[in-house]
């Protein structure tokens, strides 16, 4: 009994590695050739048990899993819808930036969708008003939406650039449930075989196999739960910025002065921009510069008098005289012309010679 479970278990595994080789499969036929001994490989012994007959009706029923799979690959194709990945990639300008963002959210969520990520950078106030804030959003939506959800787009911003792309894994996704029906046939053959074994040889080869089996079957459902969801959901990507204005498209032939006219009032626009982004950015480093001027002051202040204390030192008394005296009169002056000046404010009286 032994020696023919353990035939029967070659049998049904050596079937499946060639039902998968059908349809694009790569199963290990190498661990299923080892999961039996070599001394019952041998026809004789299975037929000097059962007869030629049951090893017949296995290699027949073998041979009608890998006729089925094979069907599989080439009907499925021709009698199902085609599956179609679709990416759309859009970058856009936006005067609103904080309502674009939410109009997309929401617009997502009508459709049944759903955001994949959101990535906002903003600017400081001292930048350049042309280069605010963008921002990175990547939505998934239904595929019979997209069109709807593009023109969405294309109302509430300014597209500057749009790509799309689609793929065909019609052929693939094909493959692959061919996969899968072939890896459930054999796991269903080898947990009746199981049933069956006797021996804990026989029971240890059968459940190894099954463990490789379930795990590829996982595997593959896996990805064909991917392609489900790529399919069904289209993947949009969306880059905008923020604007104050929206880049110009020519949409027709410009005639010279027409062009002249755009880029003359591009320009001024652009000027007014420069010359409010400079009065900015000086108001808000009005405290900067004191500091700097604070800095720089009284260190020139402290070397005049340095320079001037020596040079007096150096020319001897007679000139420090000459010198206090000179600024002795200055300051005489300077305070006769306040009194003067003070004077003058009161009915317009002079003041005495």
């Amino acid at each position: 009994m032994k020696k023919v479970l353990s035939y029967l278990i070659t049998a049904v595994t050596i079937g499946a590695v060639l039902a998968g080789c059908g349809s694009g499969s790569n199963y290990k036929s190498t661990e299923a050739a080892e999961m039996a001994p070599e001394e019952y490989h041998s026809d004789d012994m299975y037929e000097a048990d059962y007869g030629t007959g049951a090893y017949e009706e296995a290699v027949e029923e073998e041979a009608a899993v890998e006729d089925g799979v094979d069907s599989i690959d080439d009907g499925a194709i021709e009698n199902s819808s085609r599956k179609i990945i679709r990416n759309v990639n859009i970058s856009a300008e936006t005067e609103e930036f904080d309502s674009f963002v939410s109009n997309i959210d929401k617009k997502v969520k009508e459709l049944g969708g759903y955001m994949e990520s959101t990535n906002i950078s903003g600017r400081s106030i001292s930048s350049s008003s042309k280069n605010m804030r963008s921002a990175d959003l990547v939505a998934r939506v239904p595929s019979n939406k997209l069109d709807s959800f593009v023109s969405n787009v294309a109302d509430i911003s300014n597209i500057t650039n749009k790509s799309e792309s689609a793929e065909d894994i019609t052929l693939n996704y094909a493959d692959t449930q061919a996969h899968i029906s072939s890896l459930r046939t054999e796991q269903q053959r080898l947990d009746e075989l199981l049933l069956q074994a006797e021996d804990i040889e026989t029971i240890i080869a059968i459940e190894s196999r099954i463990t490789d089996v379930r795990y590829e079957l996982e595997s593959y459902e896996s990805r064909l739960r991917t392609m489900d969801n790529k399919v069904d959901y289209s993947t949009v990507t969306i880059y905008v910025r923020e604007v104050e204005r929206y880049t110009p498209v020519e949409e027709v032939k410009q005639t010279v002065w027409q062009r002249i006219a755009v880029g003359f009032t591009e320009n001024l626009l652009d000027a007014k921009e420069l010359v409010i982004d400079f009065i900015v950015g000086f108001i808000i480093s009005i405290p900067i510069l004191v500091v700097l001027a604070v800095f720089v002051a009284v260190p020139v202040v402290i070397i005049f008098f340095v320079v001037r204390f020596f040079v007096e030192k150096i020319k001897g008394p007679e000139y420090r005289a000459q010198a206090k005296a000179r600024r002795a009169e200055k300051k005489a002056k300077k305070k006769e012309l306040r009194a003067n000046k003070k004077v003058n404010t009161d009915n317009g009286t002079k003041p005495n010679a």
